[in-house]
């Protein structure tokens, strides 16, 4: 009986290849006769909005290079180092700046080997459907007070509102504008409203300008407004990664894959001396912290 079950069931799989439409199937069979489907590889990676595409794009490629399911998680940095800290689960953390990074390696929840993944510098975004004239951070207090609104992130769990309200700070501003300000709960939400006008500025990524290139302008700031501000994001595997080996493997990949990308087609970052190509100055000009440097 066992032997009749052992070839019904091989000879039953061309069939189900056949009506279930698939192109190939791996089993295993055991001495006993039972089928197995192959176990798939996986790893999970904790990524910010300002990475989700990118990450996504890459993660389909990874799977079809080495045969490895990728698992993507999007969510502000702040929450997801809280998830991570919690579920102690998860291999790959990438960080939307260096801070949060620094945070989660004090917190020991990730390996001391990090990779700058790409730059990211914060600018004044305008949505094109607002019809506003912005030529510097200090026409925030005017624009304010004609009721237009500005945007920022929320800076209790997304690195770009703590970047965006030290911007405002040092400008003089902040003061000014802080009870006109709305807030969001991360900077995808915040970019898909200034691209349908729901907000008319915002403080965002560079990044963002690439997502929407016909609904977004972009306002740099001079390199003393954003000395120190600006950052880069990281990403390291964490000490609750199951698979370090194909997490170090991805992030080296990842790293390779971003340099050789177009700056002026993508706005990623990847090399330093690629930031002149995007905006009116090199990395030399923006204090850079040393994560980003090594």
């Amino acid at each position: 009986m066992d032997d009749y079950k052992h070839v019904l069931i091989v000879l039953l799989i061309p069939g189900l290849i056949g009506i279930l439409g698939l192109t190939s199937i791996e089993f295993l069979i055991d001495t006993h006769g039972y089928v197995h489907r192959d176990r798939v590889e996986e790893i999970t990676v904790y990524t910010p909005p300002t990475l989700s595409k990118l990450i996504n794009d890459y993660s389909e490629l990874f799977m079809a290079k080495h045969g490895v399911r990728v698992n993507v998680v999007v969510d502000a940095t702040g929450r997801l180092i809280n998830k991570l800290e919690l579920t102690k689960k998860g291999d790959i953390l990438i960080t939307a700046d260096h801070y949060f990074m620094e945070y989660a390696l004090e917190r020991g929840l990730v390996y001391p080997s990090l990779k700058r993944i790409t730059l990211i510098i914060p600018a004044l975004m305008v949505s094109k459907k607002s019809n506003v004239e912005l030529k510097q951070v200090g026409d925030l207090a005017y624009l304010a007070s004609k009721g237009l609104k500005i945007g920022i992130a929320d800076p209790e769990v997304a690195p770009f509102g703590r970047i965006g309200v030290e911007y405002l700070r040092r400008a003089g501003v902040y003061e000014l504008i802080r009870d006109k300000l709305y807030i969001y709960p991360d900077v995808g939400v915040l970019a898909r409203y200034l691209q349908v006008g729901v907000v008319d500025v915002a403080i965002l990524p560079h990044i963002i300008k690439y997502w929407y290139p016909g609904d977004v302008e972009i306002v740099w700031p001079k390199p003393e407004e954003i000395s120190g501000l600006a950052s880069c994001q990281v990403g390291a595997v964490t000490k609750y990664s199951t698979r370090r080996d194909l997490a170090d493997l991805f992030l080296n990949e990842l790293v390779e894959y971003v340099e050789g990308l177009d700056p002026v087609k993508t706005g990623y970052v990847g090399k330093l001396s690629d930031l002149s190509r995007i905006a009116p100055y090199d990395y030399g000009k923006i204090d850079l912290p040393w994560v980003c440097l090594s």
